[in-house]
């Protein structure tokens, strides 16, 4: 017999909001009633944190749902010569004796559930699977069925302090100085059209794009600016090319192997558009057809400008090229530190999550997996054995996540830590918009736990790192030019430059 639960867990997409809306039910005490001190729960343990409730709901409470059954079954339904509601219980009985154990047992599983949830203190995870068997309650009796559910474990965490973990310290060298400078140089060039002639090999093209995969529409762009040779598209593609005239189309055609769309394969992997595949799983098509229609809109030449102080001046209040390179040392060297922490920070969680073994509920990772999936845009091409390849990729992460937030969670607990009122109001104040949705979102309760569950993880990490055992590595980290890309400050684009400072790449 299907019955619907009322009560729910709480629902959402990352794991910090999903365990703080759950979190916030722990440590609710319920009311001491009589019910609850005669209803009897019994609670057998399954595997992957499942938990089997048998529960006997006593004849007081069944004789209380049935009235209830009886009453809104006479008020809902129309009797012959009474107002509804104002039907008389023995009529009640006599006309709803078969409809109302139905009813009444769906109130009796609404009520004593959640009430055995807030008995045994847990936090179900999932909507849970109800078994009443097939015989109905009856008054003056006790009704027994059982409930599985898959609860949120409460881990208790141990060896948490003194923790020992190597501190890198990031080196920034001239060689870094000059990388940004070059950045600069190359994201304020101007790009000046180019009339007269067909396209040439390393030319600098602006193009629409449409492309399908197996005759289904897979990329598209305007005013989509790319340098040949660059292996934004495939080869043959960008080969294609050669030769095309400003306002003319060409179709191409390419076959490859079924593999995983990246930002270094065969497609525009830095468009915002674009969409990252997994590999083709086994059985797959070993090969698939992307046909790509491109109209040329024009031909450009980039000129770069030329370093110097001049183009300190232009690039914000500095007056001479060397207060630039000081100034960028600086930004460099706050980011650095501030990356240094960030590193040490994920060490010491990491480290305390290695040594603990934390069961987490399946639903759990299912539900983060569907939350980065979502968050990093990966969309795994309307294909059913990617999509399933796509999840088991991110499974690791998603399990990783949860146990480190299960992880500080228990720290928090044990360490007493909560977020002050004070502090839930500038969290919700210095929060990015990129979380809000570029607005300003109301400090609604549910916002509120969740932030709260941030602060309090936060805080926890503060408290690893207080008391961690730190050494600073001897030898420094020298930075790839991607992580120095990844440090490099912000500025805004220059004004277009005058001929003088130019040169032609």
């Amino acid at each position: 017999m299907e019955v619907q639960v009322l009560f729910r867990p709480c629902e959402g997409n990352s794991v910090g909001r999903m365990l703080a809306c759950q979190a916030s039910r722990r440590g609710f005490k319920p009311r001491p009633s009589l019910q609850e001190k005669i209803m009897k729960v019994e609670v057998e343990k399954l595997s992957e944190g499942k938990q089997l409730l048998k529960i006997e709901v006593p004849p007081k409470e069944v004789d209380r749902q049935f009235e209830a059954a009886y009453k809104e079954l006479g008020e809902k339904t129309r009797v012959d010569g009474f107002r509804p509601g104002r039907v008389p219980p023995p009529i009640l009985r006599m006309h709803f004796s078969k409809l109302a154990p139905t009813e009444a047992l769906k109130k009796i599983v609404n009520w004593s559930y959640p009430e055995a949830v807030k008995q045994l203190n847990i936090t179900p995870i999932a909507d849970p699977d109800i078994d009443v068997g097939d015989t109905l309650p009856e008054e003056g009796k006790p009704f027994s069925f059982k409930v599985k559910v898959e609860a949120r474990p409460e881990v208790r965490v141990e060896g948490y302090k003194g923790l020992s973990v190597e501190k890198e310290k990031i080196e920034i060298s001239d060689e870094d100085v000059d990388r940004v400078l070059e950045m600069e140089r190359e994201e304020n060039a101007s790009f000046l059209p180019v009339e007269g002639r067909p396209v040439r090999e390393n030319d600098w093209v602006i193009v629409d794009f449409k492309s399908f995969l197996n005759e289904t529409s897979f990329q598209n762009a305007e005013g989509y600016l790319f340098q040949l040779g660059s292996n934004v598209f495939p080869e043959e593609v960008e080969k294609g090319l050669i030769g095309c005239q400003v306002g003319e189309e060409r179709e191409m055609e390419v076959t490859r192997k079924s593999a995983a769309h990246t930002a270094e394969g065969s497609a525009v992997g830095s468009h915002r558009q674009c969409r990252r595949q997994p590999e083709a799983s086994e059985g797959a098509p070993s090969e698939e057809k992307v046909l790509y229609q491109i109209k040329l809109k024009g031909i450009k030449e980039r000129r770069l400008v030329i370093v110097d102080d001049e183009f300190a001046r232009d690039l914000g209040n500095f007056s001479s090229l060397a207060e630039l390179r000081e100034d960028i040392r600086k930004r460099l060297e706050q980011r650095a530190r501030k990356e240094e922490e960030r590193r040490l920070r994920e060490k010491i969680v990491n480290t305390l999550a290695e040594r603990m073994e934390v069961e987490v509920p399946p639903s759990l990772v299912e539900g983060q997996i569907e939350y980065l999936m979502a968050a990093s845009k990966l969309e795994p091409g309307g294909n059913e054995a990617e999509a399933s390849q796509l999840r088991e990729k991110l499974r690791p992460l998603a399990l990783k996540m949860i146990k480190e937030a299960f992880i500080l969670e228990g720290i928090a607990r044990q360490e007493r830590i909560e977020a002050s009122p004070e502090e839930i109001e500038e969290e919700a104040r210095v929060e990015p918009r990129s979380m809000t949705k570029g607005r300003e979102a109301p400090l609604t309760e549910d916002r509120r736990r969740a932030l709260a569950y941030r602060i309090r993880n936060r805080k926890a990490v503060d408290f690893l790192v207080s008391q961690a055992k730190i050494k600073e590595k001897e030898k420094s980290l020298i930075l790839t030019p991607d992580q120095v890309r990844m440090l490099r400050p912000r500025r805004k684009r220059l004004l277009e430059p005058g001929e003088r400072r130019i040169i032609i790449t």
